[in-house]
């Protein structure tokens, strides 16, 4: 399947999140931005169509139509303590005007 990939660059580049590598822009966790990216349509799965395209055949269990693969993207496991107290006092800002404003 490398090998596959690797006969198109722009399609290797995307496959491995290249531009993701060296980025000019982080945001404040350290992240590479979604709007910095070339690619921002996610729900075109280019890289799945070049290699069907290429011959690639899937096999799922029992013979079934389609298969779901969950994943996840985990930047941080827990949030910092100061971004807790932050998001706490905000949260309580919050919960004040709503109760003054109820009480007008």
């Amino acid at each position: 399947m490398l090998d596959t990939l690797r006969q198109n660059e722009e399609i290797m580049c995307l496959y491995t999140a290249k531009e993701e590598y060296a980025p000019m822009l982080l945001d404040r966790l350290g992240r590479f931005p979604y709007y910095m990216s070339k690619r921002r349509n996610t729900l075109d799965p280019e890289v799945s169509r070049f290699l069907i395209e290429k011959g690639l055949r899937f096999e799922y269990p029992e013979n079934r139509k389609f298969a779901v693969c969950l994943t996840h993207d985990i930047d941080a496991v827990y949030l910092p303590k100061l971004d807790l107290m932050y998001d706490s006092k905000l949260g309580m800002m919050y919960r004040a005007v709503r109760s003054r404003k109820a009480r007008l």
